[in-house]
């Protein structure tokens, strides 16, 4: 288990604590053991054998358990304070102690370095502003080893353009919910407005806000955080995006501390 002595900031404006108690069934139907695999797959591929893993916007923890049931050393940081709290509960259920902690992507503060940074859910979409997202790069590149690697995914353009994210449930699926998707094209943001109704709970409506990013703006911003783009990937494959992926998985490394003499 990889310790941590670190006090965390309090953690305000929850946008997930309406939706933590029933996350998990939401997301029942998604493949995580395959998302974990496709992550050592690209670890392997790439010459990368980490030990110790961060995983930011841990959502509820169910990607850090699968880690480290597999052996890998684990922290968990997420902002929702209910999100952390269900990630809890389930690590204990399982018997495994990983530390979840309340932090904000741009503002890490750990003591521990760390072999590999995951970030996944398209969690990097909910920064709005470019200087955002370049405080999130340079946090990361903090908390990491010299040669550890940076893995995460985006949602692309092309899926806000698309209105992918105007969905909704089966009616009678035990969550019942219908999103309504609105993409600015001039921002490049998107307004999803998100309605549900759980079993025996007044339902009740949330907004989600996401901002498309160019490829081309998010390798600029990893060169200013000086992290190296090793790679982009259509998601869960080897091969590189095209026009219509809906999502991009950026391989990037800190590069190896320089040898004095």
């Amino acid at each position: 288990m990889v310790s941590s002595s670190l006090q965390p900031s309090p953690c305000t404006e929850d946008p997930f604590v309406r939706i933590a108690p029933f996350y998990d069934e939401l997301m029942a139907s998604i493949p995580y053991c395959g998302w974990v695999e496709y992550v050592e797959k690209v670890m392997g591929t790439f010459g990368f054998a980490p030990r110790r893993i961060l995983d930011v916007a841990c959502g509820t923890g169910t990607v850090a358990l699968l880690l480290a049931q597999r052996g890998y050393q684990v922290v968990g940081i997420d902002r929702s304070p209910a999100m952390l709290e269900a990630a809890r509960r389930k690590a204990k259920a399982a018997g495994v102690e990983i530390p979840f902690l309340c932090q904000d992507v741009k503002g890490l503060k750990l003591k521990e370095k760390f072999d590999l940074v995951l970030c996944l859910y398209d969690s990097l979409n909910y920064l709005l502003e470019e200087e955002g997202l370049l405080a999130a790069f340079r946090a990361v590149r903090r908390v990491m080893e010299p040669g550890g690697a940076f893995f995460f995914d985006m949602n692309s353009l092309y899926s806000f353009q698309a209105e992918l994210f105007t969905q909704e449930s089966a009616a009678d699926a035990e969550v019942v919910y219908r999103w309504r998707s609105r993409f600015d094209p001039y921002s490049r943001i998107a307004e999803v407005e998100m309605y549900f109704a759980p079993p025996e709970e007044e339902p009740f409506r949330v907004i989600h806000r996401q901002r498309a990013y160019l490829v081309e703006e998010v390798i600029g911003l990893l060169g200013r955080a000086r992290f190296v783009s090793l790679e982009l990937f259509e998601a869960y494959t080897l091969l590189p995006p095209g026009r219509f992926s809906e999502r991009i998985f950026y391989l990037a490394q800190r590069p190896e501390a320089r040898k004095k003499g």
